[in-house]
């Protein structure tokens, strides 16, 4: 079994309990986080983060700049040998289905972004 490591669970911030995650669902947490923080928030990392929030207001229709973005983020991971994305905009909601394939098979999550509430939710495919 490939050891993606462990961290405190959560996305948007750490649970009460703190929690611990590991395996795939550790790696899916840790882009999650990438795609809610701004482009060069690290001072460490230029390139980290994309703020898939920033498109909850004014969207365009045109989903091709968020899916490379979140492409992107998602591939800079080195646990993540490849990705792929389909963003959708329902309402007042940004849904992201995105899959990785690591090192020991595809991984697929869903995140959904709610204008109202601004919090990115995280949710493993079934």
């Amino acid at each position: 079994m490939a050891d993606y490591g462990s961290d405190f669970a959560g996305v948007m911030d750490i649970t009460p309990t703190l929690r611990e995650v590991d395996g795939p669902r550790c790696v899916a947490e840790n882009i999650a986080g990438r795609l809610i923080s701004p482009r060069g928030c690290l001072w460490y990392a230029p390139d980290y983060g994309f703020d898939v929030r920033q498109f909850l207001n004014g969207h365009t229709g045109d989903t091709g700049a968020i899916v490379a973005g979140v492409v992107e983020q998602a591939e800079q991971d080195e646990r993540v040998d490849s990705a792929s994305a389909r963003v959708t905009f329902v309402n007042s909601a940004l849904t992201i289905r995105l899959s990785l394939v690591l090192s020991e098979g595809t991984f697929a999550f869903t995140l959904t972004a709610d204008k109202v509430t601004g919090k990115l939710l995280l949710s493993e495919a079934a």
